[in-house]
């Protein structure tokens, strides 16, 4: 038994190869959508946080902040040299080095030491303000922060969900 599509589309098109094929071939036809690749160029911003951030960190870690999100890796994590920021970004050291304490500081970074090599930084953004990846990996990789590490904006944590 046959399953017919109740979508005009898909029984016209199933109408024209009855006809192509002049009733002489059985011609199953199984249309289905095609999955998102989540390797792509896209990531997932959490809007209320990304305003409050917008209104509580300087302009310069706000643009520091926006390369991480453009530059950040499946699972958000990102690997670079400090001059690395400095020369794609065109800011100073002390101001990037001011950046990176600034969103360290409000928890919207994780700074740890790449474990290829150990003379690269490597940053994960907080899951809680964007993630590039499935979304069940996101959960996990909350699971394993510590709690205090998920608390952004330590200076005001419950005005974080409360937009003025």
């Amino acid at each position: 038994m046959t399953k017919q599509s109740t979508k005009p589309r898909d029984r016209e098109l199933a109408e024209n190869l009855r006809v192509i094929t002049e009733e002489k071939y059985e011609v199953s036809v199984n249309l289905r959508r095609k999955k998102i690749n989540v390797e792509t160029d896209w990531t997932m911003l959490f809007q209320k946080v990304v305003l409050k951030a917008s209104k509580t960190l300087q302009p310069s870690s706000c643009k520091v902040l926006f390369y991480f999100l453009g530059s950040t890796g499946y699972g958000n994590h990102f690997e670079c040299h400090l001059e690395t920021i400095i020369e794609e970004i065109q800011i100073s050291r002390a101001t990037a080095n001011r950046a990176i304490r600034e969103l360290i500081n409000n928890n919207v970074i994780i700074k740890s030491k790449s474990s290829m090599d150990h003379r690269l930084n490597c940053y994960c953004v907080n899951p809680d303000i964007a993630w590039k990846g499935q979304v069940k990996l996101r959960k996990i990789a909350k699971s394993k922060l510590d709690p205090a590490q998920l608390a952004m904006f330590v200076q005001a944590p419950h005005s974080l969900l409360k937009m003025s």
